[in-house]
């Protein structure tokens, strides 16, 4: 039970300390085509819940998610090159993270994020979904120390690529 206790200890430090790579949370590019009418003409506007109690230990803040939302909007040929640009604009509200202390040899995450699109002119919604996500990762594959960042940093990769994925899909 010590040792236990030890190990919890040293997963809450090391999380607290660890900061997301953006990289690793954005989604990969998903189309190499067209994205269609919304292609450069979208940026972030409002990004909240990721510094909300119950991600207390995620190495993921509002910074750091607004990052990887933009990251994603640039792979995709979305992103707005500047505000002039901008016809349509993005709010990502997470809802939550839920990772389980102990859950056997696989630990998964799971994510729950609103997506709100609006046409910044008329202010018409374009696109709205509450999307939930699950990342796993093997314990017994990475050391304890990474093994929050990457549960945490997979789970939104997921989230957004599947919000690039269908809002692309609007645009076509």
């Amino acid at each position: 039970m010590r040792c236990l206790k030890i190990l919890i200890s040293i997963i809450f430090i090391a999380s607290c300390t660890a900061e997301a790579d953006v990289n690793l949370m954005a989604a990969p590019t998903i189309t190499k085509g067209s994205v269609g009418k919304f292609s450069n003409s979208v940026c972030t506007r409002n990004v909240t819940g990721a510094e909300a109690s119950f991600v207390e230990m995620s190495p993921i803040d509002n910074a750091s998610f607004r990052a990887a939302i933009e990251k994603t909007l640039e792979n995709n040929g979305l992103k707005a090159a500047d505000n002039a640009s901008c016809r349509y604009v993005v709010d990502a509200n997470l809802l939550g993270i839920a990772v389980p202390t102990v859950a056997g040899k696989r630990l998964p995450a799971t994510a729950n994020v609103n997506y709100s699109v609006f046409s910044r002119r008329s202010g018409d919604a374009i696109y709205l979904a509450t999307l939930v996500n699950k990342h796993e990762v093997e314990a017994g594959k990475v050391d304890m120390f990474t093994l929050n960042e990457q549960l945490y940093e997979g789970v939104i990769r997921k989230s957004l690529t599947q919000f690039a994925t269908e809002f692309i899909r609007e645009g076509g």
